[in-house]
Order: structure tokens, then C-alpha cells, then sequence
């Protein structure tokens, strides 16, 4: 009632400053906002081996204290498998499969079932790698599960995600690929080389039977990220959710950039991406 009476809307803030400063209606409050951001800057590791520990405060989480070996970014030589079809070792899959990169923030454009712009075009690209460079078989699911409604998409994914792991006993990881939502690119960008990245965070649901071999397997591939590119990351956020998760221990939930980063600078992190995944799973 407030909000169609006065026209403030108490899930929205900037609503009352809008009804107090009419001009403050007309400003794209978002884009300001990042027209003002600055990435970080990525110097990529030139170190073999990291033993460092994840940036998760969060108590009775396993921690990762072997060393891991890590490939220098610039080396090319990480080891190709023999490229076997018939038994992958990756899943792709996308609960919210219409996100889509919209860097001038245009409206009605975070959302979009064209597959060459959207999460699923990153999921393709990390396909490609994954088979061409390094030789390590992935099944990417496009099915739409968010559509007529997002909220739905768990429960839509689910039976999606427990054909692939009947059918299929030999995935080592089950990646659910999204990308972030945010009124700030800064968070969610960084420069490596002169060039844009959509950085990259881990979502770990703490309400399922697998919560911690999941963890395990994230924190891993967080530090052997990490150890490539300190600070590329954002980290693993830990929520009190399933996300389907409870499903397998070898699923994990990706974010790479939010709805302002571009497309190209996610495809660039998915390359990176793929590499690390390469490394976990050699």
C-alpha cells in the first residue's frame, strides 16, 4: 500500500530519496556507480606451489595443507588426457540459464534465451578448452529451468542433473554455472595483462549431506586459482542452502563477473577457468 500510495518501496531505498529529489529519478543510480569503479589489477604467479589457506572464516570447514602443484599461466604445458567421449568427466549445467552480460545496464537486457549471449555461451567456451587443449571430456546441459519464473530453477535443475549422474559414473565435477547479479562492476572485474576479466566466486550450499567434501573439492580449486592469479578470485561465499548440491559430492556452484561485466570478459575467465579445472583434475 505504501508503495502505490506514496511511491516508495521499502525493498528499494533509493525509492524515497526519489520522492523527496524528483531529479533523482531520472539518474541511473547503477551506472553512475560503476562508470566510477576500478578493476583490480591480476599479476599472475609465476610460483609453482601455494600452500595457502582459503579466505573462509567459517569453523569446521576442511582445509586444504598439501601443496598443489600449480602451472605457470603463461606454460602451455599442462598434461592432455586422451579425449574419451563415451565416459566425461564434467558436467555443465545452468540453473539460471538465461543470465546474461549487460555491461551498459540496459533494461530488460540481464535476461535473454539467446544462447550465443548469455551464461551459456561461457559454458560452451569452457567446453571447448576443456576438449580441445586438454583433452577432458564435458556434457553441457542448455536446458532453460528459469523460465516462466527464476524462483523455480533449483527444483527444475534437479531432475536434470540426476539423469547426467546415473547415466554417467564417471564425472569427477558437476559445475553449476551462473553469474553474479551486482550494481557495482569493480567487485566483479579485474585486469590481467592490459586486458578485462569477469572475476570468478565459488558458492558452497551448507544445507546438504555433502557440504564438506563440496567445500573439499572448492577450496582446491580456489587455491590452485588463487596460486595462478592471487586475488583474481572473490572467494567462496558459504550459504545456509541446498542448491541441489546435496545431489553429489563433485558438484560445485561458479559465478564468473555479474550482469555488468561483458561477455568477452567472461569467455576470457572461462578460459582461465578451464585451465584450473585442467589442473584440478589432471
Amino acid at each position: 500500500m505504501l508503495k502505490y500510495t506514496t511511491g516508495i518501496d521499502l525493498e528499494n531505498p533509493t525509492s524515497y530519496f526519489e520522492s523527496q529529489i524528483p531529479l533523482i529519478a531520472y539518474m541511473n543510480l547503477p551506472s553512475l556507480i560503476a562508470s566510477q569503479d576500478s578493476p583490480i589489477v591480476v599479476i599472475p604467479n609465476n610460483e609453482t606451489t601455494s600452500d595457502k589457506e582459503t579466505n573462509s572464516n567459517v569453523d569446521n570447514l576442511p582445509k586444504e595443507n598439501e601443496s598443489i602443484t600449480v602451472i605457470n599461466p603463461n606454460d602451455k604445458d599442462v598434461p592432455k588426457k586422451k579425449l574419451d567421449k563415451s565416459k566425461p568427466l564434467v558436467l555443465i549445467f545452468h540453473t539460471h540459464t538465461t543470465e546474461s552480460y549487460n555491461p551498459r545496464n540496459e533494461k530488460d537486457r540481464n535476461f535473454t534465451t539467446d544462447y550465443s549471449q548469455n551464461v551459456v555461451k561461457v559454458g560452451e567456451e569452457i567446453k571447448k578448452e576443456l576438449e580441445e587443449k586438454y583433452g577432458i571430456a564435458v556434457i553441457h546441459d542448455i536446458t532453460i529451468h528459469d523460465l516462466p519464473t527464476r524462483e523455480k530453477g533449483y527444483e527444475k535443475s534437479r531432475p536434470t542433473v540426476e539423469s547426467y549422474i546415473k547415466k554417467y559414473p564417471s564425472l569427477k565435477l558437476i559445475i553449476d554455472l551462473h553469474r553474479d547479479a551486482s550494481d557495482s562492476v569493480s567487485k566483479t572485474t579485474a585486469i590481467i595483462n592490459n586486458e578485462r576479466y569477469a572475476r570468478p566466486m565459488f558458492v558452497v550450499g551448507a544445507k546438504n549431506k555433502n557440504y564438506k567434501s563440496n567445500a573439499e573439492k572448492v577450496i582446491k580449486i580456489n587455491d590452485i586459482l588463487n596460486s595462478m592469479y592471487p586475488n583474481f578470485s572473490r572467494g567462496i561465499l558459504y550459504k545456509n542452502a541446498r542448491y541441489n548440491q546435496d545431489l553429489s559430492s563433485k558438484m560445485i556452484l561458479l559465478e564468473i563477473g555479474c550482469n555488468l561485466n561483458s561477455l568477452e570478459e567472461a569467455i576470457r575467465t572461462g578460459k582461465i577457468m578451464a585451465k584450473v579445472i585442467a589442473i584440478y583434475l589432471k
